[in-house]
């Protein structure tokens, strides 16, 4: 019974990693898709990261929440949008007002 326990929850955290990876990706994809042509140092900048960072999240690796956080206030996405979850009701809040409301030290 012990083992049946610890393979599924090996199976479960796999999973969990599966999906995070996967939504990763698609912050990346949605990240080169709006920077374009443009530099890649010039939108860094613009972000408030360093470039390799931009880099890194660019191809679904993304290493801490505050990178996170201003890749998306930076696309003008609301964080559970790209988590998944369910908008609470009405108009979904978006964008650099939202995301001080729970993380005023992103931005300075």
């Amino acid at each position: 019974m012990i083992m049946n326990l610890t393979q599924t929850g090996k199976t479960e955290i796999h999973e969990r990693k599966k999906w995070l990876r996967s939504t990763l990706r698609h912050l990346g994809a949605l990240l080169r898709q709006q920077r374009g042509r443009r530099p890649l140092w010039m939108r860094a900048q613009e972000i408030g990261i360093h470039p390799s960072t931009l880099a890194r999240v660019e191809h679904g690796r993304c290493s801490d929440l505050l990178t996170f956080t201003k890749v998306c206030v930076w696309l003008q996405i609301d964080p559970a949008e790209i988590l998944g979850f369910k908008k609470d009701s009405g108009k979904p809040r978006r964008g650099r007002s939202y995301i001080e409301s729970f993380a005023p030290s992103a931005f300075g």
